[in-house]
């Protein structure tokens, strides 16, 4: 088989990851602050304790979006994120700004909010692209809230988020970035202004485990918690005090924390091609790059090759198929006289090809593409062999030969 749903949830896993869950499944369990085995002071500074496993990983994400770790919060993924996160913010009177271009994880906890927020949605052109000034002719004076999907699930076009942090600071409002597909495959850095709120997964480009995600929020931002439970503190305190701020009651997924952590850092190593931050040569004054980087390169010329390819065939439709800047590794496409579902059951039945097809849980971008039915999606990560990417080419141009009339 040949897997090419990444967007989805990433495979293979590095062996890293895999050993990561393995260990954390095989330590002796002592949870932060909740049991006697934190007393125990004489094993190593290292150890696979479920209190390092938390702190590793909040340490590994604030260097992968350039953050202080005490404003990530760990949680089972960007649905249950953007639903802690929007419950948590004021709604009332509110007015919100979404795009064409989200995902249903925003869409649906926002449309069907018990405080009604009023909601315009902007639209987005056939690439993906949002242009900001769109965003700006919808604000109104009781906007307080701007959703952007950073990198579309569906055609792989990355937003310019330095333009949409200018425009909101200059209008007061907060920023909410969903960077599910983003994240582990663009460079982002929070400390140069690029959104108030995170939302993430761990399972996509980050190489984690199903079930692992998080979110960041601005040390500042007033969120109220909607979940709260146990905590391993302050246990006799049942009435919780308007500033109470945990977002990550119960017990945690240690071993899909593990897997996160183990991803990220398999990402800032290369994949294991260098050292841990900077595998460019020093010696010959080039610029130096981190994994995250050269990851990020890698994607796109990934990208750029099949989607240069994909554009010479008969009777195959790409969307995106800008190539000239930095997109995300996801490619959607059609081919014409076939549904989006004949030809995603084509690819998995005659090549053992495995894709996604239809709305992507993205239901509002298609009509800007001018595919009511959908796509079929091909995405990789940097763990997808070459071969299986020449295969995929292959088999979609001998599918639009055999379709054409």
């Amino acid at each position: 088989m040949i897997y090419l749903n990444n967007a989805a949830t990433s495979y293979p896993k590095p062996k890293t990851v895999l050993e990561a869950v393995s260990g954390c499944l095989t330590a002796m369990p002592a949870e932060a602050g909740r049991s006697v085995g934190n007393i125990i002071d004489d094993r190593p500074a290292d150890a696979l304790t479920s209190e390092n496993i938390v702190q590793r990983c909040k340490l590994q994400l604030s260097m992968l979006f350039h953050c202080a770790p005490d404003e990530l919060y760990l949680t089972s993924g960007a649905t249950e994120s953007a639903n802690l996160m929007i419950a948590g913010l004021p709604m009332q009177g509110i007015h919100v700004i979404v795009t064409a271009t989200e995902h249903n994880s925003i869409l649906r906890p926002l449309y069907n909010h018990p405080e009604h927020p009023e909601i315009t949605c902007v639209p987005c052109d056939p690439d993906g692209r949002v242009d900001p000034e769109c965003i700006q002719k919808a604000i109104r004076p009781n906007t307080k809230y701007v959703f952007v999907n950073h990198c579309s699930n569906v055609t792989g076009y990355v937003q310019d988020m330095a333009a949409l942090w200018g425009l909101t600071r200059k209008y007061h409002l907060l920023l909410i970035a969903d960077v599910s597909q983003s994240a582990g495959c663009a460079d982002i850095h929070i400390d140069r202004g690029f959104a108030d709120i995170l939302i993430f997964t761990g399972h996509k480009n980050l190489f984690g485990a199903p079930g692992i995600g998080g979110m960041y929020i601005r040390r500042d931002i007033p969120l109220r918690p909607v979940k709260t439970g146990g905590t391993g503190y302050d246990s006799a305190m049942l009435k919780l005090p308007k500033d109470y701020k945990d977002f990550e009651p119960g017990t945690p997924n240690y071993p899909g924390i593990a897997a996160m952590a183990a991803g990220v850092k398999f990402i800032m190593d290369t994949g294991g091609a260098g050292g841990p931050d900077i595998i460019c040569d020093r010696t010959r004054g080039q610029h130096c790059c981190t994994g995250i980087e050269l990851v990020q390169k890698q994607l796109h010329q990934t990208r750029k090759y099949m989607v240069e390819r994909l554009k010479a065939m008969p009777g195959v439709t790409v969307y995106n198929a800008n190539t000239d800047q930095l997109g995300g590794p996801v490619i959607s496409l059609n081919i014409r006289g076939l549904s989006p579902k004949d030809t995603g059951y084509i690819l998995l039945e005659n090549y053992g090809i495995v894709t996604r097809t239809g709305l992507h849980c993205s239901p509002l971008i298609h009509q800007y593409l001018g595919a009511p039915e959908g796509t079929v999606r091909l995405s990789f990560t940097i763990m997808t062999p070459r071969e299986d990417i020449e295969a995929a080419l292959a088999a979609v141009e001998e599918t639009g030969r055999a379709a054409a009339p």
